[in-house]
């Protein structure tokens, strides 16, 4: 029932007491028992807050910069968008299109968006965000001698200007009805902006869950929690140290010596083993890697469709997935996706 999940969440988050959620259960004609084991069970799976998060991560290179226009792998993209900003939406855990500094968009011809900006959203130094942030943060992708790995994305926006403080509208060079779905994208964080137009990105600052304590590229990045986080239930842990650690050994080796509490891109060949031993857990999420077998089809013989598709029908993919990811992955159908360059994609 919607209600009751939302009653849930709403326990979960702290915004009601236990005795609220009863009440409201037993209004909605749960019973009474049920409604109390309920409450117990949501209670039992919050998260206790405090303590450090220490984990490993691959992705990161001494080049490594707080200005998101660079973000390229794993790493930054953890730090600097999963601690220290925020987007204008967010995709969720369920792959829906959710409002994140954005309280709500709208447009009536896909092409001018108007994008409402959340109240009461503060930076790490306390400042209030305001349009003008948002306004900076996109423009720093903009023209033509950016360098933002999001100049693509954003190359649509023939004009973005603030309305008051907590209005934005953006123009594209035509209709997109998904626009607001490229808003979510990693490298579009939003952060504060200077006085003459740019935005701060070096310092960190951001309306992320964790605020920067020290950053060394390539090598160690340090977050405390920000006290002032608007999203409720989240940001649990006191503070996150996050280590760059290329050796996929040495990722497992510290998992289990108890010296790291989450690592990434275990060997899947060792994977199955790691999760016997007690207190680990090993799993996989749904994301955009593929294994693939490129073809070029506008060179010989792959301009012939028929060799493609005999490929196609002579690769066993249940093969694949246990033996090259050791049933850590998912079959996939064939990515309707052919590059600019004639690469067709199989999955």
């Amino acid at each position: 029932m919607k209600e009751i999940n939302h009653l849930k969440e709403r326990l979960s988050q702290g915004r009601i007491t236990r005795r609220d959620f009863i009440r409201s259960a037993i209004a909605l004609g749960v019973a009474l028992p049920t409604a109390t084991s309920l409450s117990s069970a949501v209670l039992a799976a919050t998260p206790n807050k405090g303590g450090m998060l220490r984990q490993a991560l691959t992705g990161a290179a001494s080049s490594d910069s707080l200005d998101p226009a660079t973000y390229l792998d794993s790493y930054m993209i953890n730090v600097g968008m999963g601690q220290l900003r925020n987007n204008l939406t967010e995709i969720d855990e369920n792959n829906q299109l959710v409002p994140e500094l954005a309280e709500s968009w709208d447009s009536s011809d896909g092409q001018t968006w108007m994008f409402n900006i959340r109240k009461g959203v503060e930076f790490h130094n306390g400042r209030s965000l305001k349009a003008n942030d948002v306004v900076a943060s996109i423009q720093h992708h903009l023209g033509e001698d950016t360098k933002s790995a999001a100049k693509g994305i954003v190359a649509q926006i023939t004009d973005i200007m603030a309305h008051g403080d907590h209005q934005v509208m953006m123009t594209l060079e035509g209709p997109n009805a998904d626009f607001p779905y490229l808003m979510s994208d990693y490298h579009l964080g939003i952060c504060p902006a200077n006085d003459d137009g740019t935005i701060d990105t070096q310092s960190g600052l951001g309306t992320g869950g964790y605020k920067l304590e020290s950053f060394d590229p390539g090598v160690r990045t340090l977050t405390v929690r920000n006290p002032n986080y608007w999203k409720a239930g989240r940001a649990h842990f006191d503070s996150i140290e996050t280590l760059f650690i290329s050796d996929t050994g040495a990722r497992e080796n510290g998992l289990m010596s108890n010296e790291l509490d989450v690592i990434t891109s275990p060997a899947a060949a060792t994977a199955g083993r790691l999760a016997k031993r007690p207190g680990i857990e090993v799993f996989y999420t749904n994301g955009n890697q593929h294994c693939t077998l490129p073809m070029l089809n506008n060179v010989s013989p792959f301009n012939d469709n028929n060799v493609v598709m005999a490929l196609k029908h002579a690769i066993n993919r249940q093969e694949w997935l246990e033996k090259i990811w050791f049933g850590y992955a998912s079959l996939g159908n064939d990515i309707p996706i052919v590059h600019e360059t004639g690469r067709a994609i199989l999955g």
